[in-house]
């Protein structure tokens, strides 16, 4: 692909400080690319070059384009890679990290322990602030982050917070030796402040930054635009030209971000032709026969792999597959349905214990299962600890117990020589059904965790490789490569690109939730974000008054 004259002044730059603004669409990946090709040519080390993604899909994209490249992979990659090498006693590589949803689940253990008054959000903050520095200022807060660090160290586990905060001190300190004179950062607009320490302390001699500020879309995830607004370049590139976005739909996108909360918005430019946007008045009620409707139109021209849905809640995903069930092919993409329900961690304690059978493995697969109450349980595992016994020893050589008895049962099923998706299903038709089946979203839950399973395992059979795919796991990595219409949120959306995209519920109250809140602008990137994936077809069905929509089609 011949690069615009704007990609070619990014690619070479000799700025130090290098920061490229690119729009929608606009190539970004395309630059990147040629970018450090033109590094190398010119002279730089592979493995001086650092590459920073967002998502492990745009990992693997950049080590099939750059098969020389060494070092390409998000934080916590970087973290676990970095820590590790300049690790010097065995027992510290012993640490294990833990998933987001495994990590929730020892909190929500902790503030049930603790009495806890506050929300989990709160507890989660807290402990993010903590690996950022900052003490919590409350007793029943230091409490938290007593019993926390604790457990983590008593079992030798890590979480992602540790790992980018024990990154950063290891860098200070200078007990990482490896440097790297180029660094290139993906999606840079998503970077959290600890990262971005992270990044600075590496002292490389150049920093290439890729981003931009109207897709910022993770503030919830600590992300700030202050790192873009901040980053004083020396150099700055804007890449205005999208070659996704037809430029009958550019004016749309660019007044949607027309009263933004900040000063870096690149305005789009286009010049491939295509439709307006198609926006449907509809009422709520008729939504399932607009969007039939809308998705025969499409499909009389594209594919249904072609086709995007998107929804800004994972119910609006459930509510979507309902209304198409049986009318077409349907990939309904909801990761967090599965990993981070109640399924979810009872499948992951039973996946951690094909692998091995510590005291913390067996102590959270006897108590996600439910294989003894409480009561018996702590005694379990105090005595465990206090004769040092092995939990799963002490509980082999009970006599005449039905909990004893039902994981002996469980460690017949990990010991079996068999697919995982198997021994999963043995694990879960004996043991997570008959415990959970009053509940709904088992059988959701459970299928969502097998597709995640299943595509794995058309590359692996390992079931350590299995869970430290699963702990870096993105929303994307989740979406079939099969002839299906892909239905998904915004947020996971992101970076990906459809022929036709159909936005349903738009309507004040719902998307956006609160139209005349201070989260306005937030949710104004988001809405772009979604209209901004569409290389030819975009339909909108509108159900209300709209603070996206109403003043662009009034004018």
């Amino acid at each position: 692909m011949k690069l615009t004259a704007e990609q070619n002044k990014a690619v070479s730059s000799n700025a130090r400080r290098l920061l490229v603004a690119s729009v929608a669409g606009s190539g970004k990946t395309t630059t990147l690319v040629a970018r450090i090709n033109y590094l190398i040519s010119n002279g730089v080390s592979p493995e001086k070059i650092l590459v920073l993604t967002f998502t492990n899909r745009m990992a693997n994209e950049l080590v099939e384009k750059l098969p020389m490249l060494h070092w390409v992979g998000n934080f916590h990659w970087l973290g676990l890679r970095l820590i590790n090498e300049s690790l010097i006693s065995v027992r510290e590589h012993t640490k294990r990290p833990v998933s987001e949803s495994e990590n929730r689940e020892i909190l929500l253990d902790i503030i049930k322990m603790i009495s806890w008054k506050s929300s989990m959000r709160e507890a989660t903050k807290i402990i993010h602030d903590f690996y950022e520095g900052i003490e919590p200022r409350l007793r029943l807060g230091r409490v938290l982050i007593k019993k926390y660090t604790g457990y983590m160290k008593h079992h030798h586990l890590i979480s992602f917070d540790m790992i980018e905060a024990m990154l950063l001190d290891r860098l200070i300190d200078n007990s990482i030796t490896r440097s790297f004179t180029h660094i290139l950062v993906d999606e840079f607009q998503d970077t959290t402040i600890r990262e971005m320490k992270i990044i600075e302390s590496m002292n490389p001699e150049f920093i290439s930054v890729f981003g931009d500020v109207a897709q910022n879309i993770y503030e919830w995830r600590g992300t700030t635009i202050d790192n873009m607004l901040n980053f004083n370049p020396d150099e700055t590139v804007n890449i205005t030209e999208t070659f996704r976005v037809p430029k009958n739909q550019v004016s749309l996108a660019n007044h949607v971000l027309s009263d933004n909360d900040f000063n870096m918005v690149v305005n789009m430019k286009s010049s491939k032709p295509g439709p307006f946007p198609m926006i449907i008045e509809i009422d709520r009620e008729e939504m399932k026969d607009e969007l039939i409707l809308s998705l025969k139109k499409v499909l009389s021209i594209y594919e249904p792999k072609d086709v995007m849905v998107l929804c800004r809640t994972n119910q609006q995903i459930s509510d979507i597959n309902i209304m198409l069930e049986g009318a077409f092919p349907v990939d309904a993409v909801q990761s967090a349905i599965g990993w981070n329900s109640q399924v979810g961690n009872m499948i992951m304690a039973f996946l951690r214990a094909c692998i091995d059978k510590t005291d913390y493995t067996i102590e959270r697969l006897i108590s996600s299962a439910k294989l003894f109450d409480k009561d018996i349980s702590n005694k379990l595992i105090n005595h465990s600890q206090i004769e040092g016994i092995p939990l799963l020893e002490l509980i082999e050589d009970m006599e005449d117990d039905g909990g004893a008895t039902l994981l002996k049962q469980i460690m017949m099923i990990i010991e079996k020589k068999e697919p995982i998706t198997k021994r999963v299903s043995a694990y879960y038709s004996a043991f997570i059904y008959p415990e959970l089946s009053n509940n709904i979203y088992t059988e959701m839950s459970f299928e969502s965790c097998m597709k995640s399973i299943q595509i794995y395992e058309e590359t692996s059979h390992s079931v350590a490789g299995l869970i430290t795919w699963l702990i870096t796991l993105n929303t994307q990595d989740l979406i079939s490569g099969d002839n299906s219409i892909k239905v998904l949120t915004y947020h996971t959306a992101k970076g990906l690109e459809a022929e036709a995209i159909i936005l349903p519920w738009i309507e004040d109250g719902i998307f956006p939730r609160k139209p005349h809140s201070k989260d306005i602008f937030a949710e104004k990137r988001l809405f772009y974000v979604g209209i901004t994936r569409a290389k030819s077809l975009l339909y909108i069905l509108k159900t209300g008054n709209s603070i996206f929509l109403d003043e662009y089609m009034n004018n």
